[in-house]
């Protein structure tokens, strides 16, 4: 069996930048659970900065009332208002939807 090449070839830095990204997406996902949070998927609409939507749940309810994350918006859904909620976790955003306002 033929041994496997190391890639000499340094990241260009597009993919520095894509690969940093990724490294902070783990770290982040790792710290999530630890602290109790299921994370649903990573949001990309915004290339430069991805987010992790997680799930509602009794430590983001926690977070919302000891000021360690923010409202920032509501929806409607089948007549029913949807809060949207943010906090930063290892410099990674995460973002949720919850029903009531804490």
């Amino acid at each position: 069996m033929a041994k496997p090449r190391e890639i000499e070839r340094p990241l260009s830095p597009y993919n520095a930048v894509l690969y940093g990204q990724i490294v902070n997406l783990e770290l982040a996902l790792l710290e999530c659970n630890q602290m109790g949070i299921d994370v649903e998927r990573v949001d990309y609409t915004d290339f430069k900065r991805p987010r992790l939507v997680v799930r509602d749940n009794y430590v983001t309810q926690q977070m919302m009332r000891h000021g360690k994350a923010n409202n920032y918006g509501c929806k409607l859904r089948n007549g029913h208002r949807i809060y949207l909620n943010h906090a930063e976790v290892k410099g990674v955003r995460i973002i949720w939807e919850a029903n009531s306002f804490n």
